[in-house]
């Protein structure tokens, strides 16, 4: 085989190569209410990754009523998405937490894990709840 047909040849292999192990991903909206059906403030954490969320800002409800759109990668099967209360003054977040624990005490609130598999519907509402007194 000439240089150039195998220059052409191995090419062609590193992009099929390329292409059949791209990682899928897929948009997803969330917005989270709690009980009363009113907006509450919260962070989405995609596979713990809490640097990479508060990175990107993916928060909803903190200054307005709005939804989080966001593109999520599935290296496996599932990715685990977790959302959290925030505590908000003036549209601002009071802290950044970087736990369940953390956010959870901090807002009073409950937090809320989900499993999301790459054919699941787009649309997703998580509702927190106040946590329980002890």
């Amino acid at each position: 085989m000439n240089p150039r047909a195998t220059t052409m040849l191995a090419l062609a292999a590193g992009v099929l190569a390329t292409a059949c192990s791209s990682v899928p991903t897929r948009k997803f909206t969330f917005d989270v209410i709690d009980r009363d059906e009113k907006p509450k403030p919260a962070l989405v954490v995609v596979d713990d990754d809490w640097v990479k969320a508060w990175d990107l800002n993916q928060v909803v409800n903190v200054g307005e009523d709005d939804e989080l759109t966001l593109d999520i990668a599935f290296p496996s099967s599932t990715v685990e998405v977790t959302v959290v209360p925030l505590k908000v003054a003036d549209k601002k977040v009071g802290g950044k937490p970087m736990s369940r624990q953390e956010a959870t005490e901090a807002a009073g609130m409950t937090d809320e894990v989900r499993t999301l598999k790459l054919n699941d519907p787009q649309r997703h509402l998580f509702i927190l709840l106040p946590k329980p007194r002890t």
